[in-house]
């Protein structure tokens, strides 16, 4: 057990979840204060906006960041000049797209006119988003896939904590607007710390000649494509919910009240996210070892279901006074949601979350396309349903079910793949 300990504690794991856990409660922290330093109707048009820039960046750099990660840890070990080729592409090909799509928020706003009122005019504000979001985040890409979990977790933990002081001040100082604008200060501050942590190694992509040939950028491209596909219509799940309430409830105070009851189960997503972030590379270095792969996923299952089953089952009895203590009595609206969306933590966290990224790790990623795509189209079809005849309760009915639907077609697959010679 020692040796264990050490071994996570050298390479980094403790940094990674360190981090993610003081990203979760700053960030979960900042939501509250959101919560309290905006109106109820401010708040629900900020979450509104920023909804849709999520639904944009669904196809945030157009996969590459994926791409990035996959092909720079395979090659990590085995050729550090094809590694960083495949970096350089990804980053020149995911940078472009963003802009596009940066553009496409630009003209979106000025097209069509939105539900609520004022909707359009903070769009527009946020329409620079994708741009320093991919930018950041490759910045994180780069020092994963190098095993540089210790300067990931820094880099990852200050812009959390930039993104929530700025965000802060801004509410403060100038309401809506002014948490939008102090969020680019933000992100901007985030790069240039990652630039200066990477100098070094960044000189190495500059200096590296290598080039893909056509059949690399083409299996780059097409892992890249299919990945953001499913991560789009994956990811979908999280944020068609508000649209969907935004489009049939219209109603800002609903908004907020089912907002705030996604706060906490979403927020805990971290738990799945800091294991697989951490393995993630080690898992690429073995994703044709069946054995390797069987050993390790059995032991990361078990321990994330007994902790998220403790996790669920004390949020789900004391949610009452969970939302009391954090977000007022106001909020008390949100409780039916909230449970209901708990439940949907479990099965997101135990199955689908970690064993989705596996599936990509081992290159299956059509199954995830076409998976993603069958729960997308039913997501929106038992939100329309549910939400006209439970409200936003209906809503969050809709999103448990296709997390419990994903995680049994996703968990049966892996086990067909590790027990077969082919799928």
């Amino acid at each position: 057990m020692n040796q264990i300990i050490a071994r996570l504690r050298d390479t980094g794991f403790f940094h990674v979840f360190g981090s993610n856990v003081i990203n979760k409660v700053v960030a979960f922290g900042s939501g509250i204060l959101l919560v309290r330093l905006l109106s109820k109707n401010d708040f629900g048009l900020y979450s509104y906006s920023y909804n849709i820039i999520t639904l944009f960046l669904l196809f945030n750099g157009l996969g590459t960041l994926t791409g990035m990660l996959q092909f720079g840890s395979e090659n990590r070990n085995k050729d550090d000049h094809l590694s960083s080729a495949y970096l350089k592409y990804g980053f020149r090909i995911g940078l472009v797209f963003n802009i596009i799509l940066m553009i496409a928020i630009v003209v979106y706003t000025i097209v069509f006119k939105l539900s609520l009122v004022g909707a359009n005019c903070v769009l527009l504000a946020m329409s620079m988003i994708p741009l320093v979001v991919f930018i950041s985040e490759a910045q994180q890409v780069y020092f994963r896939t190098n095993l540089m979990n210790k300067e990931f977790s820094y880099l990852n933990t200050v812009n959390t904590l930039l993104i929530t002081v700025f965000s802060v001040i801004g509410a403060y100082l100038f309401q809506i607007y002014g948490v939008v604008i102090f969020r680019y200060f933000a992100y901007l501050l985030t790069i240039m710390l990652g630039i200066k942590l990477s100098k070094d190694t960044l000189n190495m992509l500059k200096d590296n000649n290598y080039c893909l040939n056509k059949k690399e950028k083409s299996q780059f491209l097409k892992f890249s494509l299919t990945a953001t596909f499913n991560n789009a219509i994956s990811h979908l799940l999280y944020t068609i919910d508000i649209f969907l309430i935004g489009i049939y409830i219209g109603n800002t105070d609903v908004i907020a009240s089912y907002k705030t009851a996604t706060l906490i189960p979403f927020a805990l997503n971290f738990i799945p996210v800091s294991v697989i972030t951490y393995l993630y590379p080690y898992f690429c270095g073995h994703n044709t070892d069946k054995q390797w792969i069987k050993s390790n996923f059995y032991r990361m299952m078990i321990i994330l279901g007994l902790i998220n089953l403790i996790i669920t089952v004390i949020l789900f009895l004391f949610a009452p006074l969970i939302i009391k203590i954090l977000f007022g009595v106001k909020y008390l609206d949100s409780l039916i949601p909230f449970r209901i969306l708990v439940i949907g933590y479990f099965f997101a966290a135990t199955f689908r979350i970690p064993i989705g990224n596996i599936i990509v790790i081992i290159k299956k990623v059509q199954f995830n396309l076409y998976l993603s795509m069958v729960t997308g189209v039913l997501n929106i079809i038992l939100g329309i349903i549910f939400i006209r005849v439970y409200g936003s309760t209906g809503v969050a009915l809709a999103t448990l079910g296709v997390f419990i639907f994903t995680s049994v077609c996703s968990t049966a697959y892996l086990l067909k793949w590790l027990y077969t010679a082919e799928v």
